[in-house]
């Protein structure tokens, strides 16, 4: 009973971490994800109503935007250089209020001692 009780603890917790990882895009502004190190693979589940690019000169950073509205959601994955992996599920919405996805700080805060702040 036990591990049946811890089971469901550690997918409550992983179901709360997949939640944080939801974006929303527009199409009037463009989302800008930033990572740890540079990323070495982006893929977009639609890339019909979604576009995203790696920067150029700062290649730890993936840009996004919708290229239309859209009701659906999709989805987006990027891996980093040291090989870690994100994926996130992307929704549409007229004006987004979180611009700036810092992957660098989200990662830190974790890290201390294993709560969320």
């Amino acid at each position: 009973m036990r591990l049946i009780t811890t089971f469901i603890v550690l997918l409550c917790c992983l179901s709360v971490q997949a939640q944080t990882d939801t974006l929303k895009i527009s199409t009037a502004y463009t989302t800008h994800i930033i990572f740890s190190t540079d990323i070495t693979y982006a893929d977009l589940s639609n890339n019909r109503i979604v576009a995203a690019k790696i920067v150029e000169h700062n290649r730890n950073i993936l840009a996004v935007k919708a290229k239309c509205a859209f009701e659906e959601t999709t989805s987006i994955s990027a891996l980093e250089a040291n090989g870690t992996m994100h994926t996130y599920i992307v929704g549409y919405e007229d004006s987004p209020t979180n611009l700036i996805i810092n992957e660098r700080e989200d990662r830190a805060t974790i890290s201390k001692g294993g709560e969320m702040r």
